[in-house]
């Protein structure tokens, strides 16, 4: 009997023709399995289940079964059929969908649209609540009581929108007739402009200062910094940026440039064409006096350069020692001429200084007119090089420069060759090269020995004599019979 019922009273039926009492679930279809152990507990009212098809015609009632019908140990459901049951859930699922139905869509869509926002939130969060419980647990009906209540009385809520922001509430007030600013792309050049017309023509620096009160808003003084003066120019009004601010600066400080007067004050000069070599005969004097010049160069304002030079009092003239030959503030192109600038400034000075008869440049002026006459006491122990810085001046010659070439495939091995000049003279004369000498000091030993032999021949032939004098013995040696 058991195998029997198991085949022919299973409660295992389709969704559509389960009856209205929870069944446990059985571990396997196939075991016997005696149906009297089956509990059957009777389903509240609210708690039976809709049916899946809304057709009533679909849903047949469920079919004689002796083991349902006529089921009677102990079950309160044995003297009951089970189709009448659902009667009530399927005559409710009908009125109200009939009632849905004869509703008019422009009415249902009218009421969607006049819901407020409100009430649409708080049935969503109710059905929610239906959907997951408050305890955690899950709701099988929340969606079709959800759909339900919506399909008959309710109206879905509408869409959230999103508040519109008030224009005209949020833009600052502006007075009628105002420009807007539509754009803040800067097309002119004027900060470039600027530059290299200082840069070219004028010894003047620009300098901006900005400074902002508010973001967005700057404020700019430009500043034009000379070497005797300056010129501060304050702009008017607000930018939105340092560039444009920058640029409006840029653009009044062109108009004052160019506005100066071209007199020479605020131009670079220049010394290429002298008549004299300034420098030379500088250095000439000061080799013959065993001293060296000192230097100072300076950049100026404007893409510029000065020079300085001052004496020691070795020099042999009053006060020569306090003196400061050229002008910083005064600017030139390249320092080779500030330099010359210097040392013409110090020869005119000396020139004036010296009374008649007294040796400039090393000579007097008969000497100078008539050539090198006397004698040139070389000290004992005087290094070679320097025997040639004292007598090039006696022979109306610049100091020899020389010239290093470094070997490129043996380092430290050098090339030299010595060029020494005449003012006003031939071309200059040209010694060397000794080729291949370890060390440039070396090399410069040797070619000065060079440069001394070729001056002992010129001062031959001027009537030079060239004597070294021996404190220790008293002896005097004539070079240039040699």
């Amino acid at each position: 009997m058991a195998p029997e019922a198991s085949e022919t009273g299973s409660p295992l039926l389709s969704p559509e023709h389960s009856p209205p009492f929870h069944t446990p679930l059985m571990e396997s279809a196939s075991d016997p399995m005696d149906l009297g152990a089956i509990p059957l507990q009777p389903l509240d009212q609210e708690d039976e289940a809709p049916l899946t098809s809304s057709d009533l015609s679909s849903s047949p009632p469920l079919p004689p079964n002796a083991n349902y019908a006529n089921y009677t140990s102990g079950s309160p459901w044995a003297d009951k059929p089970v189709v009448p049951i659902l009667e009530p859930v399927d005559a409710y699922l009908a009125s109200n969908r009939a009632e849905y139905l004869d509703k008019d869509p422009n009415e249902k869509a009218k009421a969607s649209s006049e819901a407020p926002d409100e009430e649409g939130d708080e049935e969503d969060e109710e059905d929610l609540l239906l959907e997951t419980g408050q305890d955690g647990s899950s709701n099988t009906r929340g969606e079709g009581d959800k759909r339900g209540r919506r399909e008959t009385n309710e109206a879905p809520p509408p869409k959230g929108k999103r508040k519109r922001r008030n224009n005209a509430e949020s833009k600052e007030t502006r007075e009628p007739g105002q420009p807007i600013l539509l754009t803040t792309s800067i097309t002119t050049t004027y900060a470039k402009d600027l530059y290299e017309l200082c840069q070219s023509h004028v010894r003047l620096v620009p300098l901006f200062t900005f400074e902002q009160n508010k973001p967005q808003e700057f404020t700019v003084v430009l500043k034009l910094v000379g070497p005797l003066e300056s010129k501060e120019i304050v702009v008017d009004g607000i930018f939105p940026s340092k560039r444009h601010a920058k640029e409006a600066a840029a653009a009044l400080g062109i108009e004052y440039v160019r506005d100066l007067p071209k007199d020479g004050s605020s131009r670079l000069f220049t010394m290429d064409q002298e008549p004299e070599n300034w420098v030379g005969l500088l250095s000439d004097m000061c080799n013959g006096k065993q001293i060296r010049p000192q230097y100072t160069d300076y950049a100026t304002p404007g893409a510029g350069y000065s020079c300085e030079i001052r004496l020691g009092a070795e020099f042999g003239f009053p006060g020569v020692e306090c003196m400061v030959f050229g002008d910083k503030h005064r600017a030139f192109k390249n320092k080779k001429s500030a330099k010359i600038a210097a040392a013409k400034e110090a020869i005119l000075w000396i020139r004036e200084q010296a009374p008649p008869g007294t040796p400039v440049n090393g000579r007097t002026p008969r000497a100078a007119a008539s050539g090198p006459e006397g004698v040139v006491d070389i000290p004992e122990g005087t290094p070679t090089a320097q025997i040639v810085n004292l007598i090039c001046p006696k022979l109306g010659f610049t100091s020899p420069e020389y010239i290093f070439h470094a070997d490129p495939h043996a380092p430290g091995l050098y090339d030299v060759d010595a060029v020494i000049k005449r003012p006003k003279g031939p071309r200059p004369a040209k010694i060397g090269p000794i080729r291949s000498v370890f060390g440039k000091k070396k090399a410069r030993d040797e070619i000065a020995t060079c440069v001394l032999r070729w001056l002992r021949k010129e001062a031959e032939k001027q009537g030079l004599k060239i004597v070294e004098h021996d404190e220790v013995n008293g002896a005097r040696e004539d070079y240039s019979s040699s």
